[in-house]
């Protein structure tokens, strides 16, 4: 995040400690909308089968997957994913 000028003395004294950002709508870039509804559209089918629907390689599929679980909107199953309650509210959110 970047501040304006006329923060930058608060922020240099310490007075400025806290400070928010307002979104207008869901963020989620982790890994992408795609694997997310692959994810959802196919659960349980093995990673790269799904690494091939996106033109990915398996180990870079399997990187965006990890970076999705961390913020728990995926799970591992025995075989494959499944996306997490969060997952699910999240693809519902954004339509």
């Amino acid at each position: 995040m970047l501040f304006s000028a006329a923060a930058w003395p608060g922020l240099a004294d310490g007075s400025i400690t806290v400070t928010f950002r307002s979104w207008s709508k869901p963020q989620a870039k982790v890994g992408g909308r795609t694997t997310l509804r692959l994810i959802e559209k196919y659960p349980g089918v093995v990673s790269t089968s799904l690494a091939r629907h996106t033109g990915q390689e398996r180990p870079d599929f399997k990187i965006n997957v990890r970076k999705l679980k961390e913020v728990g909107l995926t799970e591992s199953r025995q075989v494959g994913y499944q996306l997490s309650p969060r997952g699910v509210a999240l693809l519902r959110a954004i339509g």
